[in-house]
């Protein structure tokens, strides 16, 4: 018998393409291809599962690392950054302001912002008839919840008091039905 070396191959070589067989077999397997007529490699569902949970570790290690290193940083900037507002000619005026600061001041303008009762900007400076947005927008959110709860409260009424007055109609109902007598008379 003819020993490996024979035919220009070493025993790690033989195990190494065992190996890769082994592998290939297991993640590849062979379809006919009726427009072609030929056999096609696909993946196994063994392969699939691999790259699904290949792609799940690379992806939580990214986010960790998103998290740790660069959302840091983004809030850093973010936070650190100075607004300034400009006037029509593009000169500062004012002091600047962090992020914070101009987002705080801004949403702070926005609800003392005097509404009329639609919840629209007032340009009338001397109607009786305006309000603060927060005020308007408080007020809408109590109207919207008093007008759910009601509608809640009368479907739960109607489904309580819908099968007894079904009842009670199909009772008197056949109690008119029962007293009803019925004669006929021809006339000849």
């Amino acid at each position: 018998m003819n020993s490996l070396q024979e035919f220009g191959f070493t025993k790690e070589e033989i195990e190494q393409k065992v190996v890769e067989k082994i592998a290939t077999d297991l993640l590849t397997e062979y379809g006919y291809d009726e427009e072609t007529g030929a056999s096609e490699p696909h993946d196994t569902h063994l392969t699939i599962k691999f790259h699904e949970i290949i792609k799940k570790h690379v992806d939580r290690q990214l986010n960790k690392l998103c998290e740790e290193y660069i959302v840091p940083h983004v809030q850093e900037l973010i936070e650190g950054v100075a607004l300034q507002v400009t006037n029509k000619w593009g000169e500062k005026v004012g002091e600047p302001k962090t992020f914070v600061e101009y987002i705080t001041k801004s949403a702070e303008d926005y609800l003392q912002q005097p509404v009329d009762y639609q919840g629209k900007p007032s340009t009338d400076a001397y109607s009786r008839n305006t309000q603060t947005r927060l005020v308007h927008l408080v007020h809408e959110h109590l109207h919207y919840s008093i007008d759910s709860a009601m509608k809640d409260a009368v479907e739960k009424v109607k489904q309580a008091i819908s099968p007894a007055l079904e009842a009670t109609c199909k009772m008197k109902l056949s109690e008119i039905a029962s007293s009803l007598k019925v004669n006929l008379v021809t006339k000849s």
